[in-house]
């Protein structure tokens, strides 16, 4: 008899490769090219600048040519826009991100919507993906709360989020 195991089946299940699919059974996620990820943090602190994730996953199996990056950025009704070329093959790498660091005005709070515009060529072909390549979601801008307060801190205290995610994750 098998004994299931929901600590190994779970995260298998849940999390959304593309590059996977059962024999026979048709799958909207898939696709031949590595997946392309944007993504930031929820909350800045006042004063910060914003960490904005670019992530290539399975470029060894999906060689890609990231051509440029471009991020917009809409806090209320002021936009900025940012450029970032940038002209990396990957053609080896199982993992690869880079953090851009978004400087913007003092004095910016709210609710702040960012766009991340990826420029890559896949087997030839230029594309255009905006905060990822899957094919259902709804790359929708990141949202990101630009806070006016700082979060209260006493020394030697440390809060976060209580989870851990590795490059396997």
């Amino acid at each position: 008899m098998v004994k299931f195991h929901p600590e190994i089946w779970l995260p298998v299940i849940l999390y959304a490769e593309t590059h996977y699919k059962f024999k026979g059974i048709y799958s909207r996620l898939f696709k031949k090219e590595p997946e392309i990820i944007a993504d930031a943090p929820f909350r800045v602190e006042p004063g910060e600048s914003i960490p904005i994730l670019l992530l290539i996953k399975d470029a060894h199996k999906f060689p890609v040519e990231i051509l440029g990056v471009t991020i917009r950025v809409r806090i209320g009704e002021r936009n900025f826009t940012t450029s970032h070329p940038l002209n990396i093959s990957l053609n080896s790498e199982r993992f690869w991100y880079q953090i851009i660091h978004l400087e913007l005005p003092d004095g910016l709070h709210g609710l702040a919507l960012i766009d991340v515009e990826f420029r890559v060529k896949i087997q030839g072909k230029i594309k255009i993906y905006h905060n990822d390549n899957y094919r259902i979601s709804s790359h929708e801008p990141l949202k990101i709360y630009l806070s006016g307060h700082p979060l209260p801190r006493f020394d030697g205290w440390y809060f976060g989020d209580f989870h851990y995610h590795s490059n396997y994750t």
